[in-house]
């Protein structure tokens, strides 16, 4: 509720908006005045205009001056205007009626309980009455009370956080003796009732001695609080069409001033109370700076000092030994417009005072980054890879080392799992800045090897059958139903209401097997169940069970009085060292209002339930379908649950299972996450699991409605990933159910137990970590295994995974250096027979799908870093990338997403498809900036446009900018960019295009262009040789521009990489006589290699070609977006031209990087020697060589600057 505030501004608003509107009210009123007006409330004071009636004002409501308008605001005590009881023979007196009132409701009250009446005249709750609700905009009549009610609703609530005109008119239905309704808003009928109709009229109610606005007869129902109205009038008729649109007409034209008044109180309520968080203090880095306050003001900021802090935020550190720096940021905080205000009617100024530390010398930057280093994955407990940073927060140059490579590689991959125990490697991260060393060991567990071979679903199929089944899968998404597809246990006998659903199994740390289960049979209702099943067994196959029916177990307490217990689980609770069985619960006596969960203990030989149940958790509306699982990487208790109210599945994460002693129940849980599942479908029964031998977890959900079971995958229980969608049919329609992982005895003794019919032996899977998987190929009779490099293949396990029940001959490491090892399945006395071989294979060198590779080498920190495009989205949907780094170019490691161009995220203007980037190094300042640009589809434009986001490592944190670099191409697509500078004269080149090859000038600041879009398209050609399609590259070589470009489509085994060269960057390109650089190599089954970067090994003439290929598997099904990563090596002819490269699978030997290292700025320092000036030599912008003179026409040149120490600069300079 806002009440009037004597500000200089609010006076404005007086005298402009309210002393028209008290004229016109008057003139209005006045001509209108008939004697069919019976009562008229203008709020001046308590009585009508007439001074007929008093009313009172009660709990708080107040008469108040709003702004030149006499208004009634209810206020937030439960406060009501109480016509009194004479006024009810004004309501006995009625048959039809109109009344109008002007009607404010916040939009921070609540109009979704019972009541909130806007009028209401009564004898009692239950000796008649009638009133409007905002609920619904209902208008009710009647003798008695609610049950015998007449009347219409619009079915929508009235609008809030406006002024409404509101008028309703009740009408006689011809001669019927019958009434209907019509509920005007603003002046605009907002529905005809005369279909729905009643007999009876206020007359027939009698003097009502409960009046009121804003309050309910009913003692419990909700006020209408915070309400404002503003002239009340009742008439004894229904008004006639055209006095209607007259009253509202001016009551629209009042209340456009009214609002106004409202926004501007709303607006400077806001504005005063608007804050801006933002650290100032201590900063090393650009901050940024908001330019939004909610929906209502925008922000504007300026600096007191931008050699300090600019106004976007941009710092200057000072020089290593001098005091930091100091500044004010001033933020002015000012509104904007509105439907009834224009912007800027109100401001406010924020002030921050900045420090900027000063540089830190060597020594403090690496110590700085070693205490901030953070290592991904879980050091403590790895299964398969750990994220090694090779750049810290300050730019330190981090190498690492492994004491032990057969256990944990350099770049933190794990080469094998110790079998029965964990293995514990010193790996040593050697931080480099300048002359300063520092190293730190850091101690790594690996994981035990996992001894589980399949994964064992049960599960209830449907509806119609509420019996418990099993289900078997080597991948953990596609499954094959036990017992040919019959139930393994079965409700009959074993439950109190006839039915088993939502199973839940847990392996025990006593080596039991342990289901807690729905008790309950839908056809008797979705509130008939009573109880739980509580089972056990040794083997899985032979179960106890046991009942807990609460109406009996809880006889006497409000537990007995449930309505259903839902979706029971159990997990052991370490602390209590006790099995804790969880579920749901709702009762019928109002205790338990919705469904919230509960736990008990069960007793030491699982039959029944210990104590009364427990509060665990709920979300503040129904809240069921728990499933808590512990994961160790981050020692949290990770909880999902159905939100059975706002459809979909969140979580909750806690430290222990149960509150901490001293503190409220249900407090351990963390806030709830928002939804999870990966689609937009009905979804309940989340299930979660461990991968087997891997840090990676599965959440799979019943797609009830939909027919299928999703899968979807995470390595962190926080980001999920879509992985499948299992289809339920035939003989596997699972429904609500869990997976536990299983050994591979005990998958054969199911097997024997409960047999499938038709299961041929044969090996589905090998799982060694070493293995590239995207290229592992399993055949009839011969399997091939591609693995790492370096990976030791004299004493290799592939870990095969087979046909469930299967024996797989022989077991553990082989020696595979001697060539192939027979291997054989056997299952039923059938036997299959395998010819394996194992090689090293460096390509892919990228797990994974991905294209488009952008390779860097730093100067950084003299790794190699690999851009691409996130591949494997159907229609090239992928929306984020990721940064390879490499310290040979042959091991990568994944450092992380660098931009996520989704809709909303890093870059506003782009949503998704983000493709083909590319980077430039550049020392700018005195530091190093990485220009990262890329294309996404821009929507606003419906097409594709390029952007650049910027960064001071090659890791990021990347910065995109607010807007596409350009808009408009003369030909073809805005991408496949590739970004050069010539080394030559500096200019800076971004060259682009699809079926056209442009380029543009990139201007100093390398994050915007020249408007000039130039076009050098090689001319001629054909899909079998230079026929220009996309992805072009730029590079120099011994005084010759190479242009490379591919060729036909990428989804084409033919897509392949062609050539010309220039003597300048733009053009023109002569194609050369042998274009084709790079193509397929069919008979080695390796297709469509093309779209290429290049990188050269400083000081030497050797080349390395990165590109992508087509994943063989894939020719048939996406072929365009199932591409992996590749290098080869590059070599040149003696008189320049380019070799054909033939593309492997071998890819090639890892690069030694110690010199490259120790050559970086950062790591060698930045050289402040006066060096002096041998010689200069001019060119123009586009590349041409000038001479050694300085030109005399005017314009912009270029500078190259030859030092007397061997090193060049360039320079831009402007010859008037």
């Amino acid at each position: 509720m806002f009440f009037l505030k004597k500000t200089k501004y609010n006076n404005y608003m007086i005298k402009k908006l309210f002393l028209p509107l008290a004229l016109s009210l008057s003139v209005a009123y006045s001509a209108s005045a008939q004697d069919s007006t019976m009562v008229k409330f203008d709020f001046a004071s308590t009585a009508d205009s007439a001074k007929v009636y008093n009313a009172t004002l009660c709990q708080g409501a107040k008469l108040i001056n709003y702004g030149g308008a006499n208004v009634l605001a209810l206020g937030n005590d439960d406060g009501y205007f109480d016509f009194g009881a004479d006024f009810g023979k004004v309501i006995g007196s009625l048959e039809a009626f109109t009344i109008v009132t002007d009607l404010y409701i916040p939009e921070s009250t609540d109009i979704t309980k019972n009541g909130n009446f806007v009028w209401c005249f009564a004898n009692s709750s239950s000796t008649g009455y009638l009133f409007l609700g905002a609920k619904e905009t209902r208008y009710a009549i009647t003798k008695t009370s609610y049950s015998d009610e007449s009347g219409v609703s619009l079915k929508t609530p009235l609008p809030k956080g406006k002024w409404i005109n509101l008028t309703v008119v009740v009408k006689k239905l011809g001669t019927t003796g019958k009434f209907y309704a019509n509920f005007y808003i603003d002046g605009s009928l907002g529905g005809s009732t005369s279909n729905i109709s009643w007999t009876l009229s206020p007359k027939e109610i009698g003097n009502t001695i409960m009046n009121y606005l804003g309050k309910s007869c009913y003692n419990n129902d909700a006020y209408l609080k915070n309400a404002m109205f503003h002239d009340f009038r009742l008439y004894n008729y229904a008004l006639p069409v055209r006095t209607l649109r007259a009253v509202t007409n001016m009551a629209k034209q009042n209340n456009v001033k009214l609002n106004q008044y409202a926004d501007s109180l709303a607006i400077d309520e806001k504005i005063n109370n608007a804050t801006i968080e933002l650290n100032t203090k201590n900063l090393m880095d650009d901050i940024e700076l908001p330019t939004t306050v909610g929906d209502y003001a925008k922000v504007v900021w300026t600096t007191s000092n931008a050699n300090v802090i600019t106004a976007d935020g941009t710092i200057t550190r000072p020089v290593f030994g001098r005091p930091a720096a100091t500044a004010t940021l001033t933020a002015t905080i000012i509104s904007t417009a509105t439907k009834f205000s224009e912007e800027g009617l109100v401001t406010k100024k924020l002030n921050f005072d900045v420090t900027v530390l000063p540089e830190f010398s060597d020594a403090e930057t690496i110590a700085y980054d070693l205490e901030h280093l953070k290592i991904g994955g879980n050091i403590n407990n790895v299964y398969d890879k750990l994220t090694l940073p090779t750049v810290g927060e300050l730019g330190s140059v981090i190498t690492w080392k492994s004491a032990d490579t057969n256990w944990l590689t350099n770049t933190g991959r794990v080469v094998k799992q110790p079998d029965g125990k964990k293995q514990q490697v010193t790996l040593t991260a050697t931080l480099m800045r300048g002359k300063e060393r520092i190293s730190h060991d850091y101690t790594v567990t690996i994981h035990e090897r996992e001894p589980y071979s399949h994964y064992l679903f049960v599960y209830f199929p449907s509806n119609n059958n509420e019996n418990l089944y099993y289900a078997i899968s080597e991948d953990g998404y596609n499954y094959t139903p036990l017992n040919n597809g019959q139930a393994f246990f079965k409700a009959e006998g074993n439950t109190v209401m006839g039915g088993l659903r939502d199973p839940h199994i847990l392996r025990g740390p006593d080596g039991n097997f342990y289901m807690a289960v729905t008790d309950m049979m839908c056809s008797k209702g979705w509130s008939s169940n009573r109880g739980l099943v509580l089972m056990k067994s040794s083997d899985l196959i032979n179960w106890t069970c046991s009942k807990v029916h609460f109406p009996e177990k809880y006889a006497g307490t409000n537990f007995a009085n449930v309505t259903r217990v839902w979706a029971p689980e159990t997990i052991y609770d370490n602390q209590a060292g006790k099995y804790m069985v969880y579920f749901s619960l709702l009762t019928n006596d109002g205790t338990i209002p919705y469904d919230k969960d509960f736990y008990c203990y069960a007793n030491d030989d699982f039959t029944d339930l210990v104590g009364e149940p427990t509060y665990l958790y709920d979300r503040g509306s129904a809240t069921i379908d728990m499933d808590i699982v512990y994961n160790e990487s981050d020692s949290l208790y990770h909880g999902f649950f159905k939100n059975e109210g706002q459809g979909g599945i969140c979580k909750v994460t806690a430290r222990t299972l149960t509150a901490p002693e001293g503190q409220p129940l249900g407090s351990q849980w963390s806030k709830p996450s928002p939804t999870l599942q990966q689609t937009n479908v009905a979804v309940e029964g989340a299930g979660v699991f461990k991968f087997i031998n891997q840090d990676k977890w599965c959440l799979m959900y019943d797609c009830y409605t939909s027919g299928y079971y999703q899968f979807c995958s995470s390595d962190d229980l926080n980001k999920f990933t879509w992985e499948k969608n299992t289809t339920t049919s035939g003989a596997f329609t699972p429904r609500h159910g869990t997976v536990l992982p299983i050994t591979a005895e005990e998958a054969r003794k199911l097997l024997e137990a409960f047999p499938v019919d038709g299961l041929s032996a044969k090996i589905s899977a090998a799982t060694n970590h070493s293995i590239k998987q995207e290229n592992l190929d399993i055949k009839a009779q011969e399997i091939f295994i591609p693995v790492e490099q370096g990976t030791d293949i004299s004493a290799f396990d592939p870990m095969f995974v087979a046909t469930p029940g299967a024996v797989v001959a022989p077991e553990g490491e082989q020696d595979f250096t001697k060539g192939e090892v027979t291997y054989t399945v056997s299952l039923n006395g059938q036997t299959k027979t395998y010819k394996v071989s194992v090689a090293a294979e460096g390509n892919p060198i990228i797990p994974g799908f991905h294209a488009d590779p952008e390779v860097l080498l730093s100067k950084k920190t003299g790794r190699f870093y690999v851009y691409p495009t996130s591949d494997g989205y159907s229609g090239w949907g992928g929306y984020f990338f990721d940064v390879f780094s490499s310290p040979d170019l042959v091991h990568f490691t994944n450092e992380g997403t660098i931009l996520n161009l989704s809709a909303g995220h890093d870059a506003p203007w782009a949503s998704g498809n983000a493709w083909a980037p590319c980077i430039e190094e550049k020392w700018v300042d005195g530091k190093w900036k990485y220009f990262y640009y890329f294309s996404a589809h821009n929507a606003s434009l419906n097409k594709k446009t390029l952007g650049v986001a910027v960064a001071e490592n090659p890791t990021g944190l990347f910065k995109a900018s607010k807007a596409p670099l350009f808009t408009s191409t003369s030909g073809g697509q805005m991408i496949d960019s590739d970004v050069f500078t010539d080394p030559v004269s500096g200019q800076s080149y971004l060259y682009y295009g699809n079926g056209q090859l442009h380029y543009r000038l990139l201007n100093d600041d390398m994050i915007s262009v020249d408007n000039t879009e130039y076009t050098i398209t090689p001319q001629g050609g054909s899909l079998a040789d230079y026929a220009f399609r996309e992805g072009v590259y730029v590079f120099y070589r011994n005084g010759l521009y190479y242009f490379l470009w591919s060729v036909d489509d990428t989804g084409s085994k033919n897509y392949h990489v062609a050539y010309g060269t220039s003597t300048s960057p733009t053009g023109p390109i002569t194609v050369a006589k042998e274009p084709v650089i790079l193509i397929q190599d069919a008979d080695n089954e390796i297709y469509g290699t093309a779209h290429n970067s290049i990188v050269n090994i400083p000081d030497t003439d050797e080349w390395y070609i990165v590109y992508h290929r087509i994943n063989k598997k894939y020719l048939s099904n996406g072929p365009g977006y199932h591409r992996e990563v590749c290098v080869d090596k590059l070599a040149f002819n003696a008189d320049g031209t380019i070799k054909r490269t033939i593309p492997t699978r071998k890819g090639i030997d890892p690069i030694d990087t110690t010199d490259l290292i120790n050559g970086t700025t950062a790591v060698k320092g930045i050289s402040t020697s006066d060096s002096k000036l041998a010689h200069s030599i001019y060119y123009s912008v586009e590349g041409k060589m000038l001479g050694n003179s300085k030109p005399t026409a005017n314009g912009i040149y270029v500078r190259q600057e030859i030092m007397t120490d061997g090193s060049s600069r360039a320079m831009k300079v402007m010859v008037k």
